[in-house]
């Protein structure tokens, strides 16, 4: 079985950056769907006790795809926006292991 990998990354977005923030996430996942290889999926996490932290993850077929997103240059510029919107940027890679379906 081929591990599929996936990207999550924290974001600390500036008090006064939230609008933009949420309105540039918009424009990077609609970068992404236009995309020749799709991703598996995208999510935008939002912590309950903290408006302003975040958490994207992303999953993707297979390496060749998520190296491909990240070489994009329309889509590094569109992370680039939302790093500077940002206090703090920590992203991270994993690979999917198991996916347990709910009820």
């Amino acid at each position: 079985m081929e591990l599929r990998p996936c990207t999550v990354t924290t974001w600390r977005v500036n008090p006064d950056s939230l609008e933009g923030f949420l309105m540039a996430v918009d424009e990077l996942v609609d970068a992404i769907s236009q995309l020749p290889s799709k991703p598996g999926g995208l999510i935008l996490l939002r912590a309950v006790d903290d408006h302003l932290s975040f958490q994207t993850v992303g999953w993707w077929n297979n390496t060749d795809d998520l190296i491909s997103m990240r070489s994009a240059d329309h889509i590094r510029e569109k992370l680039e926006a939302l790093v500077g919107l940002c206090a703090e940027v920590r992203p991270s890679a994993y690979e999917v292991v198991r996916i347990v379906p709910g009820p």
